[in-house]
This record gives structure tokens, sequence and C-alpha cells, in this order.
């Protein structure tokens, strides 16, 4: 547990008592929803190396992709006057849906909604972890594990799924980006189309086809848990992870596989209170940007045609949070319906929260 990160903790505990906004105030079950009353859960297993060397790839074939994904009921809300959201979307309560069913799962850092299977998450364990992710029903119980053999892993931190170089397919992205040292000379997300598998079979063990996308920052290294793909351009963004303001990086698709491709910086996030980034999300519509910290989660409703830079530089909506352990990971349901968080720890429970 590094200094920084107990120095967080200590800042959002005296943060806490602050009153929300009428729009933004979080309704719950006792214990289960709202903002921590005892503050964030600090600390951060494992310590991060240095990239590797040079790019990698593994294969490429793409599996067929699911039908199209259906909008979010309705247009994208429109920003209002003076850089804010014109109305914050209704949350109802965290609901436990279910609970990790894989014992090998016991650091969840990441979550991501399949676009091409109904019911399907994929989540992976935290820093110092095998190539692993893993495929889950929505009440937690484990479909399959996926193995990306050679893969990087030093320091896993978000899942996304997205568009990618085929039109009609699929993928999922591993983000190794954690950098708790502050010291990595470059980073490394995976791509993959997502897998052929059965959801009505249970603990399937599936080998991975994937390509090493390698990135650099412009500036210094930086520490980071949040990546989102934007559904309609196939950019890829990543969100660091600072007691100050936030960094905001993109990578333009198309990605290359061979070379090392510097990021761009197009913009800082500076969340209420004292607030950590350690995990994002976008819908599969482009109607809603959430960031999750550990005791709190941020919602930003976007407009068709608007850049994220525009998006993210709005204050954001205070969405129902649940209370979990060292809490990284949120997925938005494909119809944007609602949205899953998980903490980290053996047997830990799936929340739910739906916009009402």
């Amino acid at each position: 547990m590094s200094v920084r990160w107990l120095i967080a903790a200590a800042l959002s505990i005296a943060c806490a008592s602050e009153p929300l906004a009428d729009d933004a105030a979080p309704t719950g079950a006792a214990g289960a929803s709202g903002v921590a009353d005892g503050g964030a859960e600090a600390g951060e297993a494992g310590e991060a190396g240095e990239a590797g060397d040079g790019p990698s790839a593994a294969g490429g074939a793409a599996g067929e992709a699911g039908a199209a994904v259906a909008g979010a009921g309705g247009a994208r809300a429109e920003a209002g006057a003076g850089g804010t959201p014109s109305s914050c979307p209704a949350t109802g309560e965290a609901i436990v849906v279910g609970t990790l069913g894989s014992a090998a799962l016991d650091e969840a850092s990441g979550l991501a909604a399949s676009r091409r299977f109904s019911g399907l998450l994929y989540s992976h364990n935290d820093s110092g972890s095998s190539s692993l992710g893993y495929a889950l029903r929505q009440d937690g119980s484990l479909v399959a594990t996926l193995e990306l053999v050679g893969a990087l892993t030093q320091d896993w931190e978000d899942v996304a799924v997205g568009p990618g170089p085929e039109s009609a397919v699929s993928y999922i992205y591993f983000a190794d980006i954690g950098d708790n040292d502050v010291a990595r000379n470059g980073i490394v997300v995976h791509r993959s189309p997502e897998p052929d598998l059965d959801v009505d079979v249970s603990d399937q063990n599936v080998e991975l086809e994937f390509d090493s996308l390698y990135f650099e920052y412009p500036d210094d290294a930086h520490d980071a848990e949040t990546l989102f793909v934007d559904p309609d351009s196939a950019d890829l963004y990543i969100v660091t992870k600072s007691l100050d303001a936030s960094d905001v990086y993109v990578a333009r698709a198309p990605h290359s596989t061979t070379e090392i491709t510097t990021l761009e910086h197009v913009g800082e996030l500076t969340l209420p209170r004292v607030s950590l980034a350690t995990g994002g999300d976008m819908a599969a519509d482009g109607s809603l940007i959430v960031i999750r910290t550990y005791d709190a989660v941020f919602g930003w409703p976007r407009s068709a045609g608007e850049s994220v830079q525009d998006v993210l530089a709005r204050e954001p909506c205070e969405l129902t949070s649940a209370l979990e352990p060292q809490a990284e990971a949120i997925a938005i349901a494909p119809d944007a319906s609602g949205y899953f968080t998980v903490g980290e720890g053996s047997g830990a429970s799936l929340f739910r929260v739906d916009f009402e």
C-alpha cells in the first residue's frame, strides 16, 4: 500500500459527508448503495516493471459478430448551457445479482459487456496474474477461461468491448496500462475478436487469437486504470489515475500492430471531491460515459456527434454506487439500461444498477 493511496483514502473520508446535488443523490439498500461512508478502499497489490521491447501479434481471425445492439431508449442527452448536462439519468438501487463463481478470479480489476452474446460479461484479474480473461454470466457464474498465450501481463487494469479493424466483428480489449511506480516506458492493449462460446456450457477453456497494440505517452509515464472504446470510431481512450486532475489520452483508429504509437493528449478530467479513476466504460451506442472511483460512480451523458473531450470537460452526474472492496470494475449494459460493478476478492458480489 503506497502513501499516495493512504492520503487519498484519508481525504476521501473527510469529503464523504458532503451533501450531493439533488439530481445526483444515490439511493439504495443499506450498506449497498450511495457513496461509502467509510471512504475509499485504498491500496493496490503488486509493482509494475517496464513494458516489453517490441510489438508481437498472434493471429487475428475474427468470429462472426452478433446482432446489432439497440440504442439506449432514445436520443442522446443534450448538453445544457454552462457546460453541464441538461439532465442526469435517474438510477435505482445497487442490487446484488450474483457472485463471482471462479476462485481464480479473486482480484477483478475490469469488467465489460459482450456485444455478441446476450447476458455475458468479461473480466480479468489485477496486476501480477497470468494472461487470462474470464467470460461470466450476469449471475457471476463462469462460462469460460480465456487465455492469451504469450501476452504481456505486467499490470492489467481494465477491459473494454467495441469495434475494431473488421467492421462486422466485436473485439475485446485487455488493457495492460497500470503503473504503480510511474516508471513504464510504454503500455500495451491486447485486442481479440470475441470468441466462439457456448454460453450454456460452464468452465470452458478457450485460447484467444489476439494482436498486441503498443503505445507510449507523449510526455511522461502515467498510472492508469481506465480504458474505453468509442463505438463510432474505434478510438481507444485512456484516463490516468491521479490525485490531481486525470489526463485523458486517445489512440486514434486504425491501430498499428507493428509499431509503437504515441498517444494524443486531449484533455484533463477533474472528478468531484478527491477521487481516483479506477475504471470506466462507454455505452454501446455512445450515449453515456461512466468512470468509477473507489467509492463513487460518475456519468457523462453524450450528445450525438459530441467529442469525448468535450463531454468529459463538463461536470459529471454522480450515480448510484455499491459499497465494494477495492472497487475498480464497471460495465454498462449493452442496451444502456443500467450498469454492473464488482470489487476485488474471492466470491465478490456482482452488482447491477438500473436507470429509471
